[in-house]
């Protein structure tokens, strides 16, 4: 009871939705990131290559930079992608937060993540989330089926089948576009956060009239639930 968890807080005046109609033709898909297998960078080609076979209009838009570039550009070029594959490179964030109200999906196949801020960006501006699941991670900001996906790391079938049962069902993808914005705003935003920490701030001080543990006591509060865990 003496802990708070409080998210990281993303500025929706800068992340947020443009209308639907108004977003670039096609299907846009985005993926936002490190350019390395952390982030499931590598998976991008053999995805989209099952994606586009199917969805003709399937764009994919890929910001960031890292190790991999050379090689995603040639594994674009031997598939005959080229021409449905804008890599952008770094870009700042108000550059980024346009991109993004141009895309209709965030595809984010990671295999590593420390809180996800490219999701919670995602989601304010209007954008389906792809992602994999994380446990304790992505699985705390996408609730899947209902604000996104989320698909098993590394599965390169079910992140293109995710994508491709977006874009069949418009109806579908307007209700987790609305809903993904909605508890991004409500959960994650900038402002949320501040309130949160200076609530926190407000408590009381009541240091002095908790009891002190001895070195031991510590120990013995830590094995506790450990030991609870193992007789499991």
């Amino acid at each position: 009871d003496r802990v708070h968890v409080i998210p990281h807080g993303a500025d929706h005046q800068e992340f947020f939705s443009a209308d639907n109609e108004k977003r670039r033709d096609g299907f846009q898909i985005l993926f936002v990131g490190f350019l390395g297998e952390s982030k499931g960078a590598d998976l991008l080609p053999s995805i989209f290559q099952r994606v586009a076979f199917d969805i003709p209009n399937a764009f994919l838009t890929i910001v960031g930079d890292g190790p991999l570039r050379m090689r995603l550009d040639s594994e674009f070029e031997k598939l005959g992608l080229t021409k449905r594959v804008t890599m952008c490179g770094l870009t700042p964030p108000p550059q980024t937060a346009e991109i993004m109200r141009q895309s209709h999906l965030l595809l984010l196949p990671t295999n590593l993540e420390g809180f996800g801020m490219v999701l919670v960006e995602a989601m304010m501006s209007g954008l389906v989330p792809v992602a994999s699941r994380l446990r304790g991670i992505t699985d705390q900001i996408v609730d899947n089926t209902e604000t996104g996906f989320l698909v098993t790391p590394g599965d390169v079938d079910g992140f293109a089948e995710a994508i491709k049962t977006i874009h069949k069902d418009e109806n579908l993808f307007r209700a987790l576009s609305q809903k993904a914005r909605t508890v991004a705003v409500e959960k994650f935003s900038l402002y949320n956060m501040i309130a949160r920490y200076e609530e926190l701030f407000r408590e009381p001080d009541d240091r002095q009239n908790t009891r002190k543990r001895s070195r031991p006591g510590w120990y013995a509060e830590a094995a506790i639930p450990f030991l609870q865990k193992k007789l499991k």
